[in-house]
């Protein structure tokens, strides 16, 4: 249904924007205008798109990740394995040699030889090796990794959960906002032709004081009627034109907001085709219709959304505290140059158990707590907000209809009584006062009875969309299916 609206409005709104009107501007055009081309409403959507980008990023926390590494490492001094001089003590070997060597004379003599020479008894040697390089001045290391989350303690599944929620709840923001925005541009709309309403209405009251006036100057050219009947005529006429100057400034100033509102400040004047008094019938007492109100609520949804977004936020704290494991393998790529202490390949499983946090995995959850406990306390008051809203329409439809009767009635009367005062005028029965008051009078009741009209349309308009239908509303009249 959502989708449906969003990509319906959208398209009508194209055709406002690229087609032509014909024959002036509806209100049904001027409401699907204003919510395809209103920076808020825009605003409203790109803020629920941005949720959703969101989720791609959550899911990637469980995706196998690939990573290429290349570092460069310089080292003034690189670490080396140095071992000191090794020094071997053959004295024992020397001192039995000598024993063995000093027999051997002792023979040699008593055969009247020469004896041997006495050999050596303090033997040794010293052994130098060279340092061993255990890394190189200048390493370049190429490294693949891999790593594949095994279990993450409901982390990823959580915030997954937030993210889809709260996504939603912006999705139920932004047709709220649409719906608010229609109301807004339905009363702008009947507000304008109110304005231009009562601009043509001041406009013939004008023009019949105009008409006073010259009959007026006729009369007292003849000496029928003394001049101060014709200076009260002169002076209600000037009235009359500053109040036709005002109406017509007002009417101005309500098409300017309602082009406004409809994204299109730059737009000229275009005539108001839909008239006043265009508000259906609506049969619901009032807890019907407020029942249905609080079912279709945007709002409502939204809180909903937002309700299981926070209870899905506290589980995803308390994740926090369970261990999370990993595989991994790491693969160097070029190794001539890497450490002798350096693996070239490994594989194995990481695993991440938190003793201690600090307390913030605690405290992440006490703030989604608090934000669920207040959540619930938004609920019922919206809640109590929507039926009051919804009373509200409901009473003022109903008075909007006894107030269109008697202002019918008022016009009727103001009608026969301004055409009783000109022609007591005409046969010198009346005075000029009693038919610049008469003219006055109509128009005034006239001006009453489109605000009439514009009150009860303001009302059913009010209900409609307290019952989460204005959009549906405009949408069929205009022959679209939302």
């Amino acid at each position: 249904m959502f989708a449906r609206s969003v990509v319906a409005v959208a398209f009508m709104g194209l055709a406002l924007v690229f087609g032509a009107r014909a024959g002036g501007l509806t209100l049904e055009e001027a409401v699907l205008s204003a919510v395809a081309n209103n920076p808020r409403t825009e605003a409203a959507e790109r803020e629920a798109d941005a949720a959703r980008a969101m989720k791609g990023e959550v899911a990637a926390n469980r995706l196998p990740r690939i990573d290429y590494e290349f570092s460069f490492i310089h080292l003034d001094d690189p670490p080396s394995l140095e071992v000191p001089d090794i020094t071997i003590d053959l004295s024992d070997l020397g001192t039995a040699l000598n024993g063995y060597f000093s027999g051997a004379s002792q023979q040699l003599q008593a055969l009247g030889m020469p004896g041997l020479p006495a050999f050596p008894t303090q033997l040794g040697k010293t052994l130098s090796l060279p340092a061993f390089e255990l890394a190189a001045p200048d390493t370049r290391r190429h490294t693949l990794s891999f790593r594949l989350p095994l279990y993450t303690g409901g982390r990823v599944r959580h915030a997954m959960s937030q993210v889809k929620n709260g996504a939603a709840a912006l999705d139920a923001a932004a047709e709220s906002e649409r719906r608010r925005l229609a109301f807004e541009v339905v009363q702008a709309y009947l507000s304008a032709v109110l304005a231009e309403r009562a601009a043509l209405v001041n406009d013939k009251a004008l023009a019949t004081i105009e008409e006073h006036v010259k009959h007026a100057e006729a009369l007292h050219d003849r000496g029928m009627i003394p001049k101060y009947d014709l200076m009260r005529a002169l002076t209600e006429r000037a009235n009359q034109e500053r109040r036709s100057l005002d109406a017509k400034n007002q009417a101005d100033l309500a098409m300017a907001f309602l082009l406004d509102l409809m994204g299109e400040p730059d737009a000229d004047f275009e005539k108001l085709e839909t008239p006043l008094g265009i508000g259906g019938e609506i049969a619901l007492e009032f807890d019907e219709a407020a029942s249905a109100a609080l079912e279709a609520s945007s709002d409502m949804k939204a809180l909903r959304h937002r309700e299981t977004m926070y209870a899905a936020g506290i589980k995803a704290a308390r994740s926090e505290l369970k261990p999370a494991a990993a595989f991994v393998a790491s693969k160097e790529l070029r190794d001539e140059d890497l450490s002798a202490l350096t693996p070239e390949e490994f594989v194995g499983v990481v695993v991440r158990l938190p003793v201690f946090e600090g307390g913030t995995a605690r405290a992440k959850a006490s703030r989604q707590r608090a934000l669920l406990r207040r959540n619930d306390s938004d609920i019922k008051r919206l809640e109590n907000g929507v039926r009051l809203e919804t009373r509200k329409y409901w009473l003022d439809l109903k008075s909007a209809e006894k107030a269109l009767e008697a202002s019918a009635m008022a016009v009727e009367l103001a009608e026969e009584s301004s055409r009783l005062a000109s022609r007591k005028y005409e046969v010198g029965e009346g005075t000029s006062i009693e038919v610049t008051d008469a003219a006055l009078a109509l128009s005034v009741a006239e001006v009453n009875l489109d605000r009439a009209k514009y009150q009860r349309d303001a009302a059913y308009f009010g209900l409609k969309k307290a019952m989460g239908l204005i959009l549906e509303e405009f949408s069929h009249r205009g022959g679209g299916t939302l």
